[in-house]
């Protein structure tokens, strides 16, 4: 319950009825009232947003947006449609798991619930209202711990796939895209259910996706505003529950029959089910009673008993209120005795001593629950640390031990190189000597065609002088005949026979060559190969993973241990199994390595940091050592032993609540006396107060014990 609800005069007028809308995500609650006017559904009011992690923090917070939501209107609407995340629902019902927190829901916020629907498709649809054509694209639904990846076509939802978040959202959406195994993907990013998406989009915009999966070209990204979840639930799903119930609802688009069909199917299926949680749609007929024969046999559980509630109109009506027993007293006579004025005054004795009674057991015995939300302060600084075993003037001194520690990791890649393969051409040459001297060719001399095609001698030859023999017709030139080999790969060296060569530097005049036959046997291809920068990317990032390997064998051996790099990786082991330039789809690498680092203890540096914060803060704030993160920068040498380093530190203060004197304080008094003192707490945002027992009048003052206060403290 909000206390701003206690003094806000309630002035807003409305002609047509009213409408609640509540949507439940994984961590958040929002809520909004709408209205079908003209038969056209519009926004009135949005509620807070609140967080919740138990059920108990649901139904406050529930209460405490739909309270914020109400704030200054003429009635309070109960007629409320439900978005829910999809995996709430199975098979079109609310899961089994769910069904008894949604039936508590209902009943201690008296709620009439007319529709449900799941959030991702009242997005889809809006969407599909708001551009005027059904959208394509990737709808990301980011959570804390989960991102949902959902694929929309043409305003269909065709495949979802949650995935559970890492530090490096891109790579958590890339794995559930590349689970839908398609052949295209729609080259646009809508980010949903946050409050600052800022970091987020940058990673999804800095991705290289259209390298990564089949993306026409870079995605463009869209990020809804926080509010247009709840809007497309009261304005797309909140038309189809109006419908339901027999309201008028314009045509916003223009669509076949069959896709009008369509959609009504697909709304009905969801909200005509909710019987499996204990209610129905207004205008539907419920559950048939069963004769008495069907309900022998069929064993069904005990339903639960709720106690009917007042309409909310105020702080202390809103409070729940248990009923009190009843008593019936039977008739009875007493022996004739005459009394006189003691037959009138006993009865009133005992109705004074039985109200004293009561107001005695509700205010030393009755109970008060606190729930506080505050917004806390959120700090961020820059410390400077000495860690080691020496200090350093102005410098925070973290104690830390210098060690040696060693990993092995194994990683693989895909190569990005490329390679030529393939075949030299070979062939049989006549070489010819027309000079006057005798020649001796070594293995490996080259010749070389008139297209400067380069063949390799594959023995040595020697060749006689041509003036050493004679015939009728005059000197014979000397020839040998000689094995070659194309000097590089490719089919352009299978040469022709007959054709002529030089031979190494010697004129044709003195010496030329000739091919004897047709060469043959040579071919090349491209293929996918092993470029340096390959292997330069992989052992960077198997370099990292040994840093963090270190890391995580110390918390696993000590869980306060944590570890800072001093000096470079020494590598012992490093295994490629391609060399660059060589043919491979994929790199694989086996990496070890030794490394130098600071061993030290997590909790004691965070508590000195606490401290240091503290003590640059106004006095009665405390800090939420749970939510404290400390980052630390490379550090520098001071000496042999101790680094200079910089910590920085993100850190959540609340303020310190003495419940006791609080406590104190208000016993006795009206609840606005709680508000009073709670509001002057920094970052107070609400408070919810439940008194019990709930009794008339009585209610309207604590209770005088102290001890039966309680106290809980939740963030907005």
């Amino acid at each position: 319950m909000v206390f701003n609800n206690l003094f806000t005069p309630k002035n807003k007028k409305t002609t047509a009825e009213l409408f609640l809308a509540v949507e439940i995500h994984e961590s958040m609650i929002k809520s909004a009232v709408w209205q079908v006017e003209d038969e056209t559904p519009s926004i009135i009011a949005l509620g807070s947003y609140e967080l919740w992690d138990s059920e108990d923090s649901l139904i406050n917070g529930v209460d405490a947006s739909l309270s914020e939501a109400i704030r200054g209107l003429s009635s309070e609407p109960d007629r409320v449609i439900f978005g829910l995340p999809d995996s709430w629902l199975s098979e079109n019902r609310v899961h089994p798991t769910k069904q008894k927190l949604i039936k508590r829901l209902i009943s201690e916020l008296t709620l009439k619930p007319i529709g449900m629907v799941t959030i991702t498709e009242a997005i889809v649809s809006h969407l599909k209202v708001q551009e005027g054509v059904p959208p394509t694209a990737i709808l990301l639904e980011i959570y804390p711990s989960k991102v949902i990846v959902s694929l929309v076509n043409l305003g269909e939802i065709q495949a979802q796939e949650e995935v559970g978040r890492s530090d490096d959202l891109a790579r958590d959406v890339e794995e559930g895209l590349a689970r839908f195994e398609a052949e295209k993907l729609p080259a646009r990013f809508i980010l949903t259910n946050g409050n600052d998406l800022e970091n987020e989009e940058q990673q999804i915009i800095g991705y290289p996706w259209n390298e990564k999966l089949p993306f026409i070209h870079l995605p463009k990204v869209q990020v809804l505003p926080i509010d247009f979840s709840i809007r497309a639930i009261a304005l797309s799903g909140g038309s189809e529950a109006a419908k339901s119930i027999g309201l008028p609802i314009a045509t916003q688009v223009e669509e076949s029959e069959t896709e009008e069909t369509k959609s009504d199917a697909a709304v009905e299926s969801v909200t005509s089910n909710l019987t499996s949680v204990g209610f129905v749609l207004e205008g539907e007929e419920g559950p048939q009673p069963q004769s008495h024969d069907e309900q022998a046999a069929i064993e069904m559980p005990e339903p639960e008993e709720v106690a009917p509630v007042k309409p909310k109109t105020n702080f202390f009506s809103r409070l729940p209120r248990p009923t009190l027993p009843k008593f019936s007293l039977r008739s009875f006579s007493l022996p004739q005795v005459k009394l006189g004025r003691l037959a009138l005054i006993v009865p009133v004795f005992l109705l004074v001593l039985g109200i004293l009674g009561v107001v005695g057991f509700y205010f030393y015995f009755g109970k008060v629950a606190i729930s506080l939300f505050l917004s806390p302060v959120r700090v961020n600084q820059t410390i400077d640390v000495a860690i080691g075993t020496g200090t350093k003037e102005n410098f925070l001194s973290v104690i830390a031990a210098k060690k040696t520690l060693s990993a092995k990791v194994s990683g693989s890649t895909i190569t990005t190189g490329e390679a030529v393969v393939g075949d030299k051409a070979t062939g049989k040459v006549t070489i010819y000597n027309l000079s006057n001297q005798s020649v001796n060719l070594k293995e490996g001399a080259k010749i070389t065609s008139a297209n400067n095609l380069s063949f390799i001698l594959d023995s040595a030859v020697t060749l006689a002088s041509a003036s050493s023999q004679f015939n009728e017709n005059g000197p014979v030139f000397p020839s040998k005949e000689v094995n070659v080999t194309a000097g590089k790969l490719g089919a352009e060296s299978n040469l022709d026979k007959l054709t002529s060569f030089s031979v190494e530097n010697y004129p044709k005049s003195v010496l030329t060559a000739r091919a004897d036959a047709n060469f043959a046997g040579g071919s090349s291809r491209t293929v996918k190969a092993v470029d340096k920068a390959d292997q330069e990317k992989l052992q960077a990032e198997l370099s990292e993973k040994i840093k963090s390997a270190i890391d995580e064998q110390l918390k696993k051996d000590d869980p306060d241990s944590r570890s800072l790099v001093v000096g470079a990786l020494r590598y012992t082991t490093k295994t490629f199994d391609h060399a660059v330039g060589q043919e491979a789809g994929s790199l694989n690498l086996d990496l070890a390595a030794d490394l130098d680092v600071l061993v030290y203890s997590y909790k004691e540096m965070v508590t000195q940091i606490e401290k240091k914060i503290l003590g640059s803060q106004n006095a009665g704030l405390v800090i939420a050592s749970d939510q404290t993160q400390v980052g630390l920068t490379d550090p520098t040498p001071i000496d042999a032993n101790t680094f200079a380093t910089k910590a920085n530190v993100s850190a959540f203060l609340f303020p310190e609540i003495d419940e006791e004197k609080i406590s104190n304080t208000v016993k006795g008094k009206q609840a606005i006396a709680i508000k009073n003192i709670l509001q002057t707490l920094p970052g107070y945002q609400s408070a919810l107060v439940y008194v019990s027992p709930n009794i008339p009048l009585l209610s309207r003052l604590l209770p005088l014990n102290p001890k039966h206060y309680s106290y809980s403290v939740s963030t907005k």
